[in-house]
């Protein structure tokens, strides 16, 4: 398992990151990121790098349709996490490592790792409906996180970045959706 290394690794990056930060920042009012909004950014962070790196994996391997989809799957959540990273910039704020806490969280990451792991050895038809099946679960947890952390008030930025990523996710969960229903009948 290459992963648990990977992320000690990762951890003391984030580490190491967190304890150089400066405390003083130049503009208070575009510090007002609270922890609550630093770990919503993180784990929005997170899910922007799993489809951004499962996506890239099904323009290898996927079929026409599957590419597709992945294609613009890729583009947008490379596009969405430009934007999260310079709004975290602008706010002078360091992304935490994501580390979910909620045992569903927690679960739901172990199982992304599993999927993406198994999907590296996959191809054709089952490789198809595995990503589908995982873009569909995936879609539909970023969807709830996303809708949980829009009823909370907030920093307007943050909150006028969940609001732009909902429809995208939306309309990835739903052509997911759509997708395996039609290569599984």
């Amino acid at each position: 398992m290459r992963i648990i290394p990977l992320l000690v690794i990762a951890l003391i990056i984030v580490a190491l990151a967190l304890t150089s930060r400066a405390d003083e920042l130049e503009d208070p009012a575009l510090a007002a990121l609270s922890q609550q909004e630093l770990r919503a950014l993180a784990q929005v962070h997170a899910i922007n790098d799993l489809e951004i790196r499962v996506g890239r994996l099904a323009l290898d391997r996927g079929s026409p349709q599957v590419e597709a989809y992945a294609k613009h799957l890729v583009a947008d959540h490379e596009k969405a996490d430009a934007e999260l990273l310079a709004l975290a910039r602008d706010h002078h704020a360091t992304l935490p490592e994501y580390q979910p806490v909620a045992p569903d969280d927690q679960a739901a990451m172990a199982l992304d790792a599993v999927h993406a792991q198994v999907l590296a050895n996959l191809s054709g038809a089952s490789f198809d409906r595995t990503f589908l099946s995982m873009m569909v679960e995936d879609h539909r947890r970023a969807l709830a996180a996303l809708d949980a952390e829009l009823g909370r008030r907030g920093d307007a930025d943050a909150m006028a970045l969940f609001a732009r990523a909902r429809p995208m996710v939306a309309h990835h969960e739903a052509e997911a959706r759509e997708l395996l229903a039609s290569i599984q009948h």
